[in-house]
């Protein structure tokens, strides 16, 4: 990962062994919210890609990795996706995050042998990190119009009260959830999410 600082925005670009895999520009130069739960490795964890090393020197594979960071408290809420031959790794895998107290929700997958596990810390939405900060970090760069900002805070405020349980079962990927507020439960970067609101992703 490599950021470069211009005058108003700093510049995000993420390398795999030599190959670009996305750019994130028009980020601010500062962002006040903060939270062990929001960092660029759970970026690394979406799906969209993998990246080299993203499991340690471990050979973890992407789903260890996220149950890892969920019990560590390092990531709010995470997806796993297993095959049939791996229902065993499925099962020990409900086992480890219901034994660190983590909500569980199980399900048959979209294609035909998949197993979706889905986890996330039984908080609310609020807890993740000062939303007063978050507010103002989108204000503050420019990703919300000024004419959307009421708006904005009245979203902010009904969903800051939301359980995280209550994305579960792909609750978090819908047109309903705003894509801030998937960011912030997936536990993405606030300034990647703002450079999606920026139109300013390549």
């Amino acid at each position: 990962m490599i950021v470069t600082i211009g005058g108003r925005h700093k510049t995000k670009t993420i390398w795999n062994r030599g190959h670009r895999m996305v750019t994130y520009r028009k980020q601010p130069l500062r962002i006040r919210f903060k939270s062990r739960m929001v960092n660029d490795a759970n970026q690394h964890l979406c799906g969209g890609w993998f990246m080299d090393g993203a499991t340690g020197d471990t050979g973890d594979t992407i789903n260890r990795e996220i149950e890892k960071r969920l019990i560590a408290g390092k990531k709010p809420l995470g997806i796993m996706v297993f095959w049939d031959e791996d229902a065993t790794e499925a099962k020990a895998c409900v086992k480890r995050l219901k034994a660190a107290g983590l909500v569980v929700r199980t399900s048959t997958g979209w294609r035909h042998g998949q197993r979706i596990v889905e986890a996330c810390h039984d908080i609310r939405v609020g807890d993740i990190g000062d939303m007063g900060d978050l507010i103002a970090d989108y204000i503050e760069s420019g990703a919300i119009p000024e004419s959307n900002v009421d708006s904005l805070c009245h979203e902010f405020s009904r969903n800051s009260r939301r359980k995280l349980k209550s994305f579960l079962g792909d609750n978090w990927d819908n047109r309903s959830c705003p894509e801030w507020l998937t960011g912030l439960i997936l536990g993405y970067p606030v300034e990647n999410t703002i450079s999606i609101y920026h139109g300013a992703v390549s």
